[in-house]
């Protein structure tokens, strides 16, 4: 059955409103229905309920076209469950030897020792630390953005949004994934020591935050922190 949330808030007729409710009227009603309305109503549902609307009948599925589902897709807000919500006035980050990696339209751009002013930082994930070789499990509270144990989120001046955190050889080799205990952890130095001109850190950017955590997929495929990094950090997309 569709939801009928963001219908009421169009005013759209009451009718068609009742015909949203109505899972047994679905057909009937959308048959009547002109394809200029049956297209308003799609657009002002979120992503699933347009899905369901074009599947009501053969009517709506003419009606609602790859424009409207293409439309819909772009309607969300996204949110990291498992993420502390925060906020820097002033943050302080340490970029020297750091890269930025930005995959953008198929091609990995990089940069390094360049990269712009943070405008904001939105969000905090620190990793549980794992103690060898028994892979005991100690909570870590972050000491900043310098931190190798945590995960910060946010944007920069250029408006690109980022995930910050380990570099690709240190997200390699210090964060794995404890099949003991279901989870991804910190299993390394806690101070990990850099190569000359290397920074303990990289940050990876995007247009969107789905984006920059797509460019960490793809930076550091092979690690295990790559694979889980949706499921530990609680993303997921919210449509409307």
């Amino acid at each position: 059955m569709l939801t009928n949330t963001s219908i009421t808030e169009t005013g759209l007729d009451r009718t068609i409103q009742l015909s949203i409710d109505s899972e047994s009227n679905q057909q009937a009603t959308f048959n009547d229905l002109p394809v200029i309305i049956i297209q308003k109503i799609a657009s002002k549902l979120p992503l699933p309920d347009v899905i369901r609307l074009k599947h009501a009948c053969r009517h709506a599925y003419h009606s609602i076209n790859e424009y409207d589902i293409n439309k819909a897709k772009t309607r969300y807000t996204v949110e990291f469950k498992n993420m502390e919500n925060i906020e820097f006035e002033n943050p302080i980050l340490y970029t020297k030897g750091m890269q930025l990696f930005h995959w953008n339209n198929g091609v990995l751009d990089i940069e390094k020792n360049t990269l712009p002013n943070i405008k904001k930082i939105s969000h905090r994930f620190d990793l549980n630390e794992f103690s060898l070789p028994g892979y005991e499990i100690s909570k870590h509270k972050s000491s900043g953005l310098n931190d190798p144990l945590s995960i910060h989120t946010g944007q920069l001046e250029n408006d690109l949004y980022f995930v910050l955190t380990l570099n690709p050889r240190l997200s390699s080799h210090f964060v794995e994934y404890s099949h003991e205990h279901q989870m991804i952890g910190y299993a390394g130095d806690n101070n990990p020591t850099s190569y000359p001109g290397e920074n303990n850190h990289a940050m990876y950017c995007g247009r969107t935050y789905e984006g920059a955590i797509k460019t960490y997929e793809l930076v550091c495929k092979n690690c295990d922190l790559a694979i889980h990094i949706r499921e530990l950090l609680g993303f997921q997309k919210k449509y409307y």
